[in-house]
């Protein structure tokens, strides 16, 4: 009789995926409740790993787990619904769906393509040209769409590696992290990113609101750009091509046929500055830089600008921003019950007595293994808030420990980790081995440059 070894395998992994899923909110459920963990607490942390591991294992829709979460959040009575529910007051999902108008539109009319190949075109077409001209791409398109580059530059690079035939080759490799690099940088380095305002709301019940500015975390942050262009750096030497590769003909072409700028591209620039204006001079006309984010890119539908189409709206990742929302109840559930109290007065003692530097490379080195068990959203919805409550019992800047976070939630290893990074791997042109050598060559580099560079710079400029 024969047996299907394919079938059988998923199975069995299915199997323990269910097997994690059930089990360990099971355990959780044993364990005995005393004066400070509650039967509240308890049941919270049951819901909340049965959730997360559901979201880490897909093995359910993660639009019906999100909506599910907050809702057995409200009938187990952990919190109130108005607790429970509070995300959506926030500006975190708007900022994220006018994010993904602003981001689809200009993919759309082919800005997003015109300025990657002439930065690529800038930097010579060459090889390490091709490199460092996708990041300084991404470098520039983050400061209109922060953190929704992913899918253009992911279709971009593979473009550009089946123009050159490059195959699946290391040459490949390069261009794809490259363009992911430039595509996925950190989020702190352009402040009003909606997954790092996750991290920023989720620990409120600790630190209390923070004063936000898009000046004040570039000036803190902006020594990462340097740890990007170094990374690109190590990108070209360590994928250096065996033949000397050109693609200066095909750039040229492309661009070429991209045509003049439409009025389109240039009422759509004019939109984006005028966003960014917003955002740097929140502080005098009073209104907070997210809703600016959340609501200005919808010029761009208004009657007589028409730059985005009823199709670009129809396009928009709504699932995701109830994804979102459902993570951000973590938090604000978690703060009603004294969550973060609890997790700080049990890790405090192990960090007491020990200088700032350890205590953010402490929180480095947890959110790099985090990164191995859950999605990083999860991990941030989950740790803001004992995370921010550890920082004011130690007298630290809550907002350097986000910071530190950020870093550490963005190395990995395997493309599983981060699903944007996933999304550049599923296009076939890199090979395991590049992809785990390369980010751990990364994940290195990027704790020295936190503990020798970033804290010692923040120390400098009194951030810390």
């Amino acid at each position: 009789m024969a047996v299907d070894l394919k079938s059988s395998k998923w199975d069995v992994q299915s199997f323990l995926k269910w097997f994690c899923t059930l089990g360990i909110p099971l355990l959780i459920l044993l364990i005995p409740v005393n004066e400070t963990f509650t039967g509240h607490i308890k049941l919270f942390l049951a819901i909340t790993v049965a959730a997360i591991m559901t979201f880490a294992f897909e093995n359910v829709d993660q639009t019906l787990v999100a909506i599910l979460l907050p809702g057995l959040y409200i009938i187990c009575k952990l919190a109130p619904s108005s607790v429970v529910l509070s995300p959506w007051t926030q500006n975190i999902p708007w900022m994220v769906l006018g994010g993904f108008l602003l981001a689809d539109t200009l993919n759309d009319i082919g800005l997003l393509k015109r300025i990657a190949y002439k930065c690529i075109i800038w930097t010579g077409c060459t090889y390490n040209g091709i490199l460092y001209g996708l990041v300084i791409a991404g470098l520039l398109l983050n400061f209109m769409v922060p953190g929704k580059l992913a899918l253009p530059f992911a279709a971009l690079s593979y473009g550009i590696c089946t123009a050159l035939k490059l195959g699946r080759s290391k040459e490949s490799a390069g261009i794809m992290l490259a363009a992911a690099m430039g595509a996925l940088m950190p989020p702190q380095l352009f402040a009003f990113n909606p997954t790092f305002f996750i991290l920023v709301n989720g620990g409120l019940e600790a630190t209390g609101p923070l004063e936000l500015s898009w000046w004040g975390f570039f000036f803190n942050n902006a020594v990462g750009v340097l740890f990007l262009l170094f990374m690109t750096f190590i990108c070209s030497k360590f994928f250096k091509p065996s033949v000397p590769i050109s693609g200066k003909a095909y750039f040229q072409e492309e661009y070429k046929e991209l045509g003049a700028m439409s009025s389109r591209e240039k009422k759509a620039i004019l939109v984006v500055l005028l966003l960014f204006l917003a955002l740097i001079t929140n502080k005098w006309h009073g209104v907070d830089a997210g809703w600016c984010f959340a609501l200005i890119p919808l010029i761009m539908f208004l009657p007589g600008v028409n730059i985005g189409t009823k199709e670009t709206i129809a396009k928009v990742n709504y699932r995701f921003i109830i994804f979102v929302a459902s993570c951000m109840s973590i938090g604000s559930t978690a703060g009603a019950l004294g969550l973060g109290k609890l997790v700080a007065n049990m890790i405090i003692p192990i960090l007491e007595g020990h200088g700032t530097t350890f205590v953010l490379m402490f929180v480095w080195a947890l959110c790099v293994l985090l990164n191995f068990l859950l999605t990083p959203l999860a991990v941030m919805s989950a740790f803001a808030l004992p995370l921010g409550q550890i920082a004011v019992d130690l007298g630290i800047n809550p907002l350097a420990m986000y910071f530190t976070m950020t870093n550490g939630l963005e190395q990995l290893l395997m493309p599983y980790e981060v699903a944007l990074y996933l999304i550049f791997y599923s296009f076939g042109l890199i090979e395991l081995k590049y992809f785990t050598k390369f980010l751990g060559l990364k994940m290195i580099f990027n704790g020295l440059f936190v503990c020798l560079i970033l804290i010692p710079y923040w120390n400098l400029v009194g951030f810390l």
